[in-house]
């Protein structure tokens, strides 16, 4: 952000099948709040896809970016969060839970268990599994998804939590929102929008400044 000393950093995490250069309007939000912004392909993810599958503990390839934040002298690298949809809203979680140098974390369309929102899904997602798992057919990748599961790991969440649930959602049911909420241990903020589809596309005024809101209060921007 222009005419900040040292900010905070949020970093953007995207769901499976998409990517970083999708991030402009959401960096946007947090920079007009005095927030330094990450966006990255993680594994499986955009330009990551060709050589790393996805992977069910993000905290490793976050934890080496959050690592990179705190080596730099122009960033505050003792307050960080965590922004992330679709599988990103998986991710987003799970990495709190196992790294707690993260201070505050936006959760949107993740799945609690993947496994459970898998058979459902159109075929075209099921074969974008496939793809991002490096798998040879959809059983195989079916199976893989087994791991991305918060199931004891949700709990270990202490963090400030916004969680986003679309109640019209046929990729991801809204009551993973629920569940994620009801089973962290730190404070949480739960909204969930009538009428919006995966990740709350068509209802995005409803949410979108009031988390950059949100963020910004909790890393002190």
């Amino acid at each position: 952000p222009a005419g900040s000393d040292r900010p905070p950093v949020v970093i953007l995490i995207p769901g499976m099948d998409s990517t970083k250069e999708e991030f402009h309007n959401a960096e946007q939000l947090f920079l007009d709040r005095g927030m330094a912004t990450l966006s990255l392909d993680g594994p499986g993810q955009g330009e990551g896809e060709y050589d790393f599958p996805i992977r069910h503990d993000y905290e490793v390839p976050c934890g080496v970016v959050m690592d990179w934040v705190e080596a730099r002298g122009d960033l505050d690298g003792a307050n960080m969060g965590l922004s992330g949809a679709s599988m990103g809203g998986y991710y987003v979680p799970r990495v709190c839970a196992r790294d707690k140098r993260v201070k505050a974390a936006i959760a949107n369309g993740g799945a609690f268990n993947v496994l459970n929102n898998f058979d459902q899904r159109p075929q075209s997602l099921k074969e974008a599994y496939r793809l991002r798992t490096h798998s040879e057919t959809v059983a195989e990748a079916r199976e893989k998804t087994a791991l991305f599961d918060l199931e004891g790991i949700a709990q270990d969440v202490t963090c400030p939590l916004f969680i986003i649930g679309a109640k019209a959602d046929r990729i991801t049911s809204y009551k993973d929102a629920e569940r994620l909420a009801s089973e962290v241990s730190g404070p949480v903020e739960l909204l969930l929008l009538e009428g919006a589809n995966h990740v709350a596309h068509n209802r995005g005024h409803m949410f979108k400044t009031q988390a950059a809101d949100w963020m910004a209060g909790h890393l002190g921007a």
